[in-house]
């Protein structure tokens, strides 16, 4: 136990070495399917402000022109300069706080995942697979592996990582209408516990790359991956309601262009993923 409320516990030996070298190797190989973002990076990228530069030369300009007046043009331009710089800094801010959503769906990720999920097709990782599913699903005391959500093997980079964020779901409003509950319902309802399993060793003192939990409650709880691993939260209470004091980040890998973070995050849910039956099914036609 790593901490005891919120609880979060470090399982040792989850997986084998060779259980992790497979998935590594198969993620390596491109043998599954790549999920690519689309609108879910969230960035402030200041250089694209940089046009409003001229904004403050120019109303002092026209400032000079209209009124030929040195002390208003000076004014104008102190006046410019103060409001670009709070647009910068509001523009700033939106992107940190509100379009990132708190740190929900538009957290701000950098690397790459592959779907681990069904169809599973024979391969060196096929076992490695179905051993890591079996895992989570007895640690989590799962009637079968249709209560997690299908998983994704994540690879960080040199540079990559994952801003604050939260892995629950936000529920439905009360009185929400019935396709937004089915929607939710259709994969699995609320998150209620992540597995997070560490495929490789990365040295945070000199690479980066923990885990780290920011809310005061756990008081910096700040995570080495070692290969084998499982870290395990609970995502929201029993009541199914977030529990907000498990925001974290993946933090950023830095040191040499040969440094690598492998890892396989999943989640239990409350009710089965309807993705397990489609694929599933897709499968017995294929045969």
């Amino acid at each position: 136990m790593l901490h005891k409320e919120p609880p979060v516990w470090l399982v040792k030996d989850f997986l084998t070495a060779e259980d992790c070298n497979a998935l590594i190797e198969e993620g390596r190989e491109g043998l599954r399917p790549e999920k690519i973002y689309e609108g879910s990076f969230v960035v402030f990228d200041e250089q694209r402000l940089q046009p409003l530069a001229i904004a403050a030369p120019l109303c002092a300009f026209v400032s000079w022109v209209f009124h030929g007046n040195a002390f208003a043009a000076m004014m104008t331009f102190a006046l410019a300069v103060v409001t670009v710089a709070g647009l910068r800094e509001t523009v700033r801010w939106y992107s940190e706080n509100v379009a990132a959503a708190g740190g929900r769906g538009g957290a701000r990720f950098t690397g790459s995942k592959w779907q681990l999920g069904p169809p599973l097709p024979r391969g060196p990782a096929e076992g490695a697979r179905k051993r890591l599913l079996e895992g989570v699903r007895q640690l989590c005391g799962l009637p079968g592996i249709q209560w997690m959500e299908p998983p994704f093997l994540t690879r960080y980079k040199l540079g990559e990582g994952q801003d604050a964020h939260l892995d629950s779901r936000e529920r439905p409003e009360p009185g929400a209408e019935g396709p937004e509950v089915a929607a939710f319902e259709r994969i699995g309802g609320q998150r209620t516990v992540q597995c997070l399993c560490y495929l490789n060793d990365v040295n945070i003192e000199n690479c980066g790359g923990a885990t780290r939990f920011l809310h005061k409650a756990l008081a910096g709880l700040c995570v080495q991956p070692v290969a084998g691993s499982a870290l395990v939260f609970c995502t929201a209470f029993a009541n199914g309601d977030e529990d907000v004091r498990m925001v974290h980040d993946a933090e950023p890998l830095h040191g040499s262009k040969e440094v690598e973070k492998w890892i396989v995050p999943v989640w239990a849910l409350e009710r089965k993923h309807h993705d397990w039956q489609q694929w599933q099914q897709h499968a017995v036609e294929s045969c």
